[in-house]
């Protein structure tokens, strides 16, 4: 069974996912097409984030289109990484700008803990769907922050450990 089938069948109601809840119209139950990737942004370039881009890179449907950190020298270390394999990324040091895109679909924060929570509602509210590093928050305050931007946003959340 593929992922996109298991998704497709799991979503017959809301289900929890990380501190969000799946939504209906996640880019993985679209048909896929020839333009149809994931163009997925990576936010924080240090350790876990570079590993993210790697992976990322590997996973067939999923397309690295942008990479985020306010340290010019990580960046410049995955465009090289990335030239490497023939691929070609849009730059940013501030994530801000990096949500304002239209072609990403996805996101990936892997920046220092206390941006977490921030990065991840400034992403969904610009439409983004999030992939969120531990800790997804620091207080129950941001926690419940999170989950009310899933529910008005309709996006999908997923924390990883």
């Amino acid at each position: 069974m593929t992922r996109r089938k298991a998704i497709a069948i799991g979503v017959g109601g809301a289900t929890a996912v990380g501190v969000g809840v799946a939504v209906y119209q996640s880019p993985w139950l679209r048909p896929l097409g020839a333009n149809a990737d994931v163009r997925v942004g990576v936010i924080g370039l240090r350790n876990k984030g570079a590993e993210h881009v790697k992976d990322i890179g590997a996973i067939r449907g999923a397309r690295i289109t942008a990479i985020c950190d306010v340290d010019q020298d990580m960046i410049d270390r995955e465009v090289g990484i990335l030239a490497g394999k023939n691929q070609k990324v849009e730059t940013y040091r501030d994530l801000r700008t990096m949500l304002e895109k239209a072609d990403i679909d996805a996101v990936v924060i892997a920046t220092p803990n206390h941006w977490h929570a921030l990065a991840a509602l400034w992403a969904m509210e610009a439409g983004k769907d999030v992939y969120l590093e531990k800790p997804v928050s620091h207080t129950f305050h941001e926690g419940e922050r999170l989950v009310a931007a899933v529910k008005k946003t309709g996006r999908i959340v997923q924390s990883g450990t």
